[in-house]
């Protein structure tokens, strides 16, 4: 993995809320009814980073849903963010988040690539909402809507690297190679955060 450029926090704010625009929580926002539907959905879409008061929106639109808040908040305040290229056989080491919902399904299948397995050779309960949302996922892949940024979090370059946007699409892509053995539909790019005090984060599974 090679850092390519970086980014402020408002601009890793703006990926990430861009990646969840579609979720059911900002329904309201997206609604025809809405008057000021196109003035949310430009702001999120086609981000303005020069934009202070945007930004603030933005910030506001992402943490309003206490559990984005909370999972936000014990990031290390010296986090580097960082646009990352992807190198052959970086993509199915890159480990799941480390989060409730998801350690009792997966238990220490962490990777992309383990958990990817695991989807497919039925090792998990198939009547789950992350494994629905995964293959949900899979059926979508190249779609306009499906391209959404996958941001991790690391203590080094060198990795171990957790994703803590973009779990249930990436698992999507890895299982897609699991599959058929293509890797052309994996992504060139990721966001990455480095801190030397991620290892006390959390959501991070290294």
């Amino acid at each position: 993995m090679k850092y390519k450029e970086s980014l402020t926090w408002e601009a890793m704010e703006a990926e990430f809320l861009k990646s969840e625009w579609y979720l059911a929580e900002y329904n309201s926002y997206r609604d025809v009814h809405n008057p000021h539907r196109e003035f949310f959905d430009k702001i999120v879409t086609a981000p303005d980073l020069f934009n202070t008061v945007h930004n603030r929106i933005r910030t506001a639109l992402l943490w309003q849903w206490n559990r984005r808040g909370f999972f936000l908040s014990y990031l290390p305040p010296d986090t580097k963010w960082r646009v990352s290229e992807l190198e052959d056989g970086d993509f199915e080491k890159i480990l799941i988040v480390k989060e409730g919902t998801w350690l009792p399904v997966f238990g220490d299948s962490v990777t992309l690539s383990d958990t990817a397995k695991a989807v497919l050779l039925d090792k998990v309960p198939s009547q789950n909402e992350h494994i629905e949302k995964i293959r949900r996922f899979k059926d979508r892949i190249g779609a306009a809507d499906f391209n959404g940024s996958i941001i991790a979090i690391t203590s080094s370059i060198k990795g171990p690297h957790t994703i803590i946007e973009g779990n249930h699409r990436a698992v999507a892509l890895q299982l897609r190679v699991e599959e058929s053995g293509d890797k052309s539909h994996l992504p060139r790019y990721i966001i990455v955060g480095e801190s030397p005090n991620m290892q006390n984060c959390p959501w991070s599974n290294s």
